[in-house]
């Protein structure tokens, strides 16, 4: 709908109705001049939407503010959040509220904040990660080539939880708790 819409700088969709929607895959990708956008009328991820917001705001190099403010993803399919804020090197906090998520499916959040400006800390310590059969990561690249993130912080993960690859520059790197 709006991807490659290089003069959009703002958007305010505080009344639009997503109650139908089933993806906002790529609605925004690309738009190298949009710095903010309000998604605070989008309140909860329906779990049937797949991979509702893989690269939505993906390569929005000046966006510095989302509201996501209302929206709870409670059970996170596979690829829902792929790739979402990926090249936003603008955009130093997470905009996603983690704290209501409660289950997540694999490769949910793979590569959301790689090549992104995230800084300082960011936690998934509220996540309840359970290992999966197939053994495929959840977050695997997510923070890739986020030279400002300082730390990740995740929960105690059960036996057996492949979280994907997660590497933070000059700290530790991860790929599974066994």
């Amino acid at each position: 709908m709006f991807s490659y819409t290089n003069n959009l700088k703002s958007i305010n969709l505080t009344n639009f109705n997503t109650s139908k929607v089933t993806s906002m895959a790529y609605l925004f990708q690309g738009c190298s001049s949009l710095e903010s956008i309000d998604l605070s009328s989008i309140t909860m991820l329906n779990s049937a939407m797949g991979s509702a917001f893989k690269s939505t705001f993906a390569y929005d190099i000046k966006l510095k503010n989302v509201n996501l403010s209302n929206l709870i993803p409670i059970n996170v399919p596979n690829g829902t959040f792929s790739s979402t804020f990926k090249g936003c090197t603008a955009l130093t906090h997470n905009p996603i509220n983690i704290s209501a998520i409660e289950s997540i499916s694999d490769r949910a959040f793979q590569e959301t904040f790689s090549n992104s400006g995230l800084s300082g800390t960011i936690s998934f310590d509220s996540l309840r990660i359970a290992s999966s059969p197939n053994g495929q990561g959840k977050f695997g690249s997510c923070f890739a080539r986020t030279p400002n993130l300082e730390e990740i912080s995740f929960p105690v993960l059960e036996q057996g939880v492949n979280v994907g690859s997660a590497s933070v520059p000059g700290r530790a790197y991860f790929s599974s708790i066994a």
